[in-house]
């Protein structure tokens, strides 16, 4: 199992920063292996609610999986797990008030170790993953904050 904790701190109001993040259709916006997403269950959003998202992974443009939301605390925290596949994944965002701004705190899990059983291919890939969710956060800082590049 492959462990990552992001933090980011957002100049913005939890409420705000709660209501882009969890909203399944924006990840487009800030998530770079994810180019289509939304979701498919009825309702409002919520713990039971069902999204997909498209990603680009390995240079395969069409790798469709879908999460359930599996807890969900308007302006504090949403947890989510894949459903089906092979490749688990799990993750938790939780919002904190920090002075003017939101402290966004992401756990994730992901993957089974029988596939990829070697500690240094875990390493690798830890790493890899890592590096694109800090750039990835950055990217969601940029735009909650209205800032361009």
């Amino acid at each position: 199992m492959i462990k990552n904790k992001i933090q980011v701190q957002i100049n913005r109001p939890v409420e705000t920063v709660f209501a882009f993040v969890v909203e399944p259709a924006n990840t487009v916006q800030w998530l770079d292996v994810v180019s289509e997403a939304g979701k498919t269950s009825e309702g409002e959003l919520g713990v039971g609610s069902v999204y997909r998202q498209l990603f680009r992974l390995r240079g395969e443009t069409n790798q469709e999986m879908f999460f359930e939301i599996t807890v969900f605390e308007p302006n504090q925290s949403m947890a989510f797990r894949r459903k089906g596949g092979q490749y688990p994944i799990s993750g938790v965002y939780t919002f904190e008030a920090n002075g003017d701004g939101t402290l966004l705190t992401y756990d994730e899990e992901a993957g089974p170790d029988k596939l990829i059983p070697n500690l240094i291919a875990k390493l690798i890939t830890g790493r890899l993953i890592r590096r694109q969710l800090e750039a990835d956060f950055a990217t969601l800082k940029l735009i909650l904050e209205g800032k361009t590049e």
